[in-house]
């Protein structure tokens, strides 16, 4: 019923995410990982949206956390990070965090 627009829907994920709503915390900094929806790249920015949220306990972004830490995007690589975020979100099933954890053992990291 309304037009499609990236700005906008930016500009109501920003309000949100300021409120301290955590899925769109995690939604910004998806987009900013990933340089999407109009927005510049910026792991510096996913980062610290993936963090806010991951605090408050969303596994996507605990997910993506540990993934940014076990790559060294924006951080400094870090396996014992990554492992802590994925365990994070493997105790709330998060299926990914799971299987890279089983992967991790298996590297012996």
């Amino acid at each position: 019923g309304v037009k499609q627009s990236d700005k906008k829907a930016i500009e109501l994920y920003e309000m949100a995410a300021k409120g301290g709503q955590a899925t769109a915390q995690y939604s910004l900094g998806f987009y900013y990982h990933n340089g999407s929806h109009g927005l510049t790249q910026s792991y510096t920015r996913a980062i610290e949206l993936y963090t806010l949220a991951a605090e408050q306990g969303h596994a996507s972004a605990q997910y993506s956390l540990g993934l940014m830490y076990g790559k060294g995007e924006g951080v400094d690589q870090s396996h014992s990070k990554a492992r802590e975020w994925f365990t994070k979100a493997a105790a709330q099933g998060n299926e990914d965090a799971i299987r890279v954890l089983k992967s991790m053992d298996e590297a012996g990291l």
